[in-house]
């Protein structure tokens, strides 16, 4: 056990350096399972460049068990994944900017008062529900997108 305190001390000690505090503990969780499992650890993380720029990284690999079955070091790679996530926030953006036209086309339908008088009751709620579903759309998109940052 005593093999696995001292990687873990130094996982974490080389790991607060570059990972970002809000993503530490996920990094640490899936380190830190991959170690106890002998299984691979896989986690995407943002770290900060030694030119201070923010980076996003897939991070993969495993824990390395010596002849006393003692974990000695992790091997594994870190590969630079910024540009899909950059490419995966313009799609969310541009995706969000569609929902709110369309959430204000609901709005604007059920906000007249011809449209509402004049429309059958089945369309009325139709609308109703159509605005429900995009508002839900909205705020699922919304989380995904401050996900990344």
């Amino acid at each position: 056990r005593g093999g696995e305190l001292e990687l873990w001390d130094e996982v974490k000690r080389v790991a607060g350096e570059i990972i970002l505090a809000e993503d530490l503990p996920e990094v640490e969780r899936s380190v830190a399972e991959s170690v106890s499992s002998r299984n691979p650890f896989s986690v995407e993380h943002r770290i900060r460049h030694a030119s201070g720029e923010i980076r996003w990284v897939h991070d993969s690999g495993r824990a390395i068990h010596g002849s006393d079955n003692a974990p000695g070091y992790l091997d594994g790679v870190m590969l630079d994944i910024t540009g899909r996530k950059n490419a995966e926030k313009a799609r969310l953006a541009k995706e969000l900017k569609r929902i709110e036209i369309e959430i204000g086309k609901c709005r604007g339908k059920l906000a007249s008062d011809t449209f509402v008088a004049n429309a059958p009751p089945a369309v009325v709620e139709q609308e109703r529900q159509r605005l429900l579903d995009w508002n839900a759309q909205q705020i699922a998109l919304s989380e995904q997108l401050a996900k990344l940052g």
